[in-house]
């Protein structure tokens, strides 16, 4: 699944192509979703009502750097992992 993912135009037939294009729209959608619901969640918890000591600052800190990478590596697997789940099985 892999392969098809990520090989140029081409490597594929007309079939193959409009599959992957069709899995990079869907993985990019839930992507943003994904993005959009985090940044709804974070950014009012972290504007009202939040202590803002220093172990707070350093531990959030901490965890904005995680989720940079988190989000790195998703939208580097995600087509794939979408083509995956969303192919037939044999």
């Amino acid at each position: 699944m892999r392969l098809v993912a990520d090989a140029p135009d081409e490597l594929l037939d007309e079939r193959l192509v409009e599959v992957r294009n069709r899995v990079y729209v869907r993985s990019y959608r839930g992507l943003a979703t994904m993005v959009s619901v985090l940044a709804a969640v974070v950014i009012p918890v972290n504007d009202f009502g939040i202590d803002h000591s220093i172990d707070f600052l350093a531990s959030q800190r901490q965890l904005i750097v995680a989720t940079a990478f988190a989000l790195i590596w998703i939208t580097a697997a995600l087509p794939s992992v979408v083509l995956a789940w969303t192919s037939p099985d044999d």
